[in-house]
């Protein structure tokens, strides 16, 4: 006997049915059918849509903002502040109007936040990362202003983000001590600080959630960062020196070699070193015992070596 689909229970139209389809396929197939279906697409938790030139008078803005959960603007005069329910947002171009409404008693259930262009909004950074916003796990910045008096944001479990030399790299682990993935580019300091002196890469733990682990940075402070970790799984290291190159020897790799012996889950290693190392060639495969393919990017002065044969793709996590 043939099931009348409005005989379907809501469970299987929200959970197999619906989940198939976007916001405006939902809107444009279900939602003038009767008030029940109108209803479960209210009850989806999983609702994206994206604000950009054709959608921006789009009706769905209006009959769905206080239900859509995943959500993309790509203007800064876009008002956020009507959708309460976002848990995934992400600004393309943040305006402060909208780095304003970015506030907790504003979207209480955010999960994950993207800003696109560098963020020096010092309160709201402090907002983050302090732990204000409760459900928040997921953080995606260009390059941001860091600050040791942060309290701490302990729930954040990825952040990917651009900071400046040892006190950024510092301020930032501090404020996050159970990332279990972190995408890095430590910048150098654009001038010197004798304030900055007393800085050194320590922390109060040993990072023992981090797992993925990103880095752009100085070998240094590479070296000093791997210091505080202990379960990697994958480590992607690009040095940063550009042109200007490092002075590698042997000694270095010995150092690299040593730090990571005591990482034991190990599955994807993958380091850009800028210059030719060919005459250090054995030193660096010495490295560790996964790693089995070196050679030179194309078009590029440097050397790539790696557990995986090499692609110009690093993001392999």
């Amino acid at each position: 006997m043939a099931t009348n689909f409005e005989d379907i229970p809501n469970e299987i139209i929200l959970q197999e049915i619906y989940s198939y389809f976007s916001l405006k396929e939902l809107y444009r197939i279900f939602y003038d059918l009767n008030q029940r279906f109108r209803d479960i697409i209210r009850l989806t938790t999983y609702l994206k849509f994206e604000v950009n030139n054709e959608t921006i008078n789009d009706q769905i803005l209006t009959v769905f903002q206080s239900t859509i959960a995943h959500l993309t603007i790509c203007f800064g005069n876009f008002d956020i502040s009507r959708f309460t329910n976002v848990r995934v947002l992400i600004l393309k171009y943040p305006s402060l109007k909208q780095r304003n409404a970015i506030r907790p008693e504003i979207l209480p259930y955010l999960t994950s936040l993207k800003l696109s262009y560098p963020i020096e909004d010092k309160d709201l950074l402090n907002i983050i990362f302090s732990g204000r916003f409760p459900h928040l796990r997921k953080c995606e910045f260009d390059r941001i202003l860091t600050d040791d008096k942060w309290s701490g944001a302990p729930e954040f479990r990825s952040v990917s983000v651009s900071v400046s030399g040892k006190y950024g790299i510092i301020s930032l682990l501090r404020a996050c001590p159970n990332l279990s993935r972190l995408t890095i580019i430590v910048y150098p300091e654009m001038e010197t600080n004798s304030i900055l002196l007393k800085y050194s890469i320590s922390c109060p733990n040993h990072f023992t959630q981090l797992q993925y682990l990103f880095i752009r940075s100085s070998f240094d402070i590479f070296i000093g960062i791997l210091k505080l970790i202990s379960n990697l799984k994958s480590l992607i290291f690009d040095d940063i020196s550009n042109g200007s190159f490092f002075d590698y020897t042997i000694d270095h790799f010995k150092s690299l070699k040593g730090i990571l012996q005591n990482f034991h889950q190990l599955s994807y290693i993958r380091f850009t070193f800028n210059g030719l190392l060919d005459i250090l060639k054995d030193s660096l495969l010495s490295i560790h015992s996964l790693l089995r393919y070196i050679s030179p990017v194309c078009f590029s002065i440097c050397t790539v070596i790696s557990s995986h044969p090499i692609s110009n793709d690093h993001n392999n996590f």
